[in-house]
């Protein structure tokens, strides 16, 4: 929880956004009774893998607990898509974009701070609508996309890119930035 900053005035800082991550999820108790996987093992604290919902994707990955709305969102990287479920309803919903999705983040708002494509957006969730914070410039024009990321302490967001072509093919050319309201620094 915490407390609630308000929404940024156009040109504010980008601190303002109050950016932090929740990580307080617990798969072993609470919301979460739902259907077992058949045939998995135990492990050995007597825990079964449990499926979540029945949402399949091309590449899951970024889970993040939204404490406030008690509901889990992850993307899609590769459908460019952002799903949510609220364990409590069932329910689940799905925000397209126009780019690989490789990681979001919560802002106290309420916004999403998400990774499409090499653009940093903000996404309402209210509205559909999406704010372009920064564009992290590709080197040498290759091929890059953004994939995995966090809101640090700091209120930044980190967030790593990479060579976007077939792994036998992949260089390393990605690098780890750090996106504020001034821009994005290698």
């Amino acid at each position: 929880s915490g407390s609630t900053v308000p929404a940024p005035t156009p040109g504010a800082s980008f601190a303002a956004l109050a950016l932090r991550p929740l990580l307080r999820l617990n798969l072993g108790s609470g919301p979460f009774s739902v259907k077992q996987f058949k045939g998995y093992r135990m492990s050995k604290d007597g825990s079964v893998p449990q499926l979540l919902c029945g949402i399949i994707s091309q590449l899951a990955e970024s889970p993040v607990w939204d404490e406030r709305r008690q509901t889990l969102f992850w993307c899609d990287i590769l459908g460019g898509i952002i799903h949510s479920f609220h364990p409590g309803s069932g329910g689940t919903g799905q925000h397209n974009f126009s780019s690989t999705v490789g990681c979001l983040g919560l802002c106290e708002s309420g916004q999403l701070i998400v990774a499409c494509g090499m653009d940093i957006l903000l996404f309402d969730l209210q509205t559909g609508g999406q704010r372009r914070l920064a564009s992290i410039p590709n080197p040498d024009g290759l091929p890059m996309r953004l994939n995995d990321g966090r809101v640090g302490p700091d209120g930044a967001f980190w967030v790593g890119s990479m060579h976007n072509v077939p792994l036998a093919e992949m260089g390393a050319f990605g690098a780890l930035w750090r996106v504020t309201q001034s821009g994005a620094d290698l």
